[in-house]
């Protein structure tokens, strides 16, 4: 791909940099990949209530000395403890790979850029939550 120019420039606008190393340009562009796959799963996990309430099965979570209150902050504690590991694990993962094969990145940084696409999922739990509070079922 080195040679694609087109291809090169593709992912320069994907990753959101001029970046003259195609590898970083790579890592950039898979991180922004990351951050949509744990926004997503912000917003799959926070949907768990709407679905419990609509099903009937948060009935009999709540009959017992579970309030609604820490029902609701269990849930997004788990949604947001849940993209953070989702983002550092993608982000150890390619950090492992790029040392697999002798790259020069290395594992801090590429965790650390995992953990910069987090703020891009903070909003969907807000979103979601206050969604699924106006629509309960």
């Amino acid at each position: 791909m080195t040679g694609n120019a087109g291809a090169a420039k593709i992912l320069d606008q994907l990753a959101g940099a001029d970046v003259a190393n195609l590898v970083n340009t790579f890592y950039a562009a898979m991180m922004n990949v990351y951050g949509v796959l744990a926004a997503g799963f912000v917003v799959q996990a926070l949907l768990r209530l709407r679905t419990d309430e609509a099903g009937g099965t948060a009935e009999a979570v709540l009959a017992t000395a579970v309030g609604r209150v820490r029902w609701v902050i269990a849930h997004l504690a788990c949604a947001v403890i849940g993209a953070t590991a989702l983002l550092v694990a993608a982000g150890a993962g390619m950090g492992l790979a790029d040392a697999a094969v002798g790259g020069v990145t290395g594992v801090g940084p590429l965790m650390g850029a995992g953990l910069a696409q987090l703020p891009a999922a903070r909003p969907w739990p807000a979103s979601s939550f206050s969604l699924s509070a106006c629509c309960p079922g």
